[in-house]
């Protein structure tokens, strides 16, 4: 997994290249030996999906998605964190593709599965929480969307060193609501 950590710092900071070589090479070396199934293959599958997301290529970051779910699925029972994590990137894939009651769904779900596992501030929980806002905006329920952004916003003010764009998308966010109330 350390390479798959690596990976998603790469990712992180935009060197997709980088960040794909790492994940490949921990699908490859997981295969060789004969672990094909393994965690370390579902964590590789889902970061590749995120830079395919990235790069608009939509069908096949849903189909990695969806092989990192079937091996963590395999591992774990159907409640786990690791699941949550790529329901989110599922959830991100079907706004992207404008399937917002796919997404909804999605999201709820990754809610479902992350949630129980840990406290109420961390910080993939506030990823979850403005997910969910976004959704909610889209679908013109405002007043349930500004209390999921404003949850998300507390998470990240928290913690706000790490955190500056999405508590700045938030706060832009939560404007154009107010203005859209008016």
């Amino acid at each position: 997994n350390f390479l798959n950590d690596i990976g998603y710092v790469f990712y992180s900071t935009d060197n997709d290249l980088a960040a794909d070589t790492l994940y490949r090479k921990t699908i490859k070396l997981n295969i060789k030996a004969k672990k094909d199934s393994s965690l370390a293959v579902a964590s590789a599958l889902n970061g590749l999906g995120l830079l395919k997301m990235r790069k608009s290529k939509y069908q096949l970051a849903d189909s990695l998605f969806n092989r990192s779910l079937d091996i963590y699925r395999y591992h774990f029972s159907n409640l786990h964190p690791s699941i949550g994590v790529v329901l989110l990137n599922k959830s991100q894939l079907s706004m992207k593709r404008k399937e917002v009651n796919d997404a909804l769904s999605l999201i709820n779900q990754a809610l479902d599965n992350y949630t129980p596992f840990h406290r109420n501030d961390h910080p993939i929980i506030g990823d979850m929480l403005y997910q969910k806002g976004s959704i909610l905006t889209m679908k013109g329920d405002f007043t349930n969307a500004v209390k999921f952004l404003s949850d998300a916003l507390k998470i990240y003010s928290d913690d706000s060193e790490f955190h500056h764009q999405k508590i700045r998308k938030i706060n832009i966010q939560l404007r154009s609501i107010e203005n859209i109330r008016r």
